[in-house]
């Protein structure tokens, strides 16, 4: 299982169990404090090209940040708005439709993956 496997199920095996557990939202919250801060994403992204693989990581990272504080952001969707989107926004206007195909053409690769590692086991 690569990294970016086991991020996403720790994720959301986390966020499933937030409702009953305590420690997995001890567990989301150091996750995200493991994320560069919005300006370090901004700045490498202003910075540098990206290869694919980089941009995959910065799309998991946009996303579990978007989940994580439209879920528990008080008050309600501050940080989502002021930071969290426009990243979002930049990140995604400075992709071609090409970049953007390969990003989810290897989401789609390693979700294929996953569904036939479920069916041989």
């Amino acid at each position: 299982m690569c990294i970016r496997d086991r991020l996403i199920s720790f994720y959301v095996n986390n966020v499933a169990a937030m409702e009953t557990e305590t420690t997995a939202m001890k567990n989301i919250k150091m996750l995200i404090s493991l994320f560069p801060s919005h300006k370090q994403l901004k700045e490498h992204l202003k910075s540098q090209r990206l290869r694919i693989r980089d941009m995959i990581f910065f799309k998991l990272a946009l996303d579990i940040l978007t989940h994580y504080y439209k879920t528990v952001e008080a008050p309600l969707f501050k940080k989502l708005q002021t930071e969290i989107i426009p990243l979002a926004i930049s990140f995604y206007s400075w992709h071609t439709n090409h970049s953007l195909f390969c990003i989810v053409t290897e989401f789609t690769d390693c979700l294929n993956d996953k569904s036939k590692e479920v069916i041989t086991e």
